[in-house]
């Protein structure tokens, strides 16, 4: 059978090669500039000087986790999820002040945002 006489729709979409390399390349690129950085740094170096680390189980209220971020002088936190056992993502300043937005926009009081959990909101 001739593929340029079948229908648009027949054709495999699949990745070109090229990007496929190019994919590869970049993340062999990656791998070796966290490798490099691993390598000429020990693990304290990297790790805050007051060595906290602060981790948001996804089960605490959204009001607690800014509370902590501002007592702790941090930007973000990784968010746990303890049911199943993977972190779901970053926490960020910018992201409470897109959640106080999204509450003004859809003319929900704000008051009602200390009850909900991390979860609730970030998913």
């Amino acid at each position: 059978m001739d593929v340029t006489s079948s229908p648009p729709s027949a054709i495999p979409k699949t990745p070109s090669l090229t990007i496929l390399h190019e994919k590869s390349v970049i993340r062999s690129a990656g791998k070796s500039a966290i490798l490099s950085f691993l390598r000429s740094h020990k693990s304290l170096s990297v790790v805050r000087p007051s060595g906290k680390v602060v981790v948001f189980d996804s089960r605490i209220s959204v009001q607690l986790a800014f509370y902590a971020l501002v007592e702790h002088d941090m930007q973000c936190a990784p968010i746990w999820d303890a049911d199943t056992r993977e972190f779901k993502g970053l926490l960020t300043v910018t992201d409470f002040i897109e959640i106080l937005r999204g509450y003004d926009t859809r003319g929900e009081p704000i008051a009602g945002l200390a009850g909900k959990r991390i979860c609730d909101i970030v998913g």
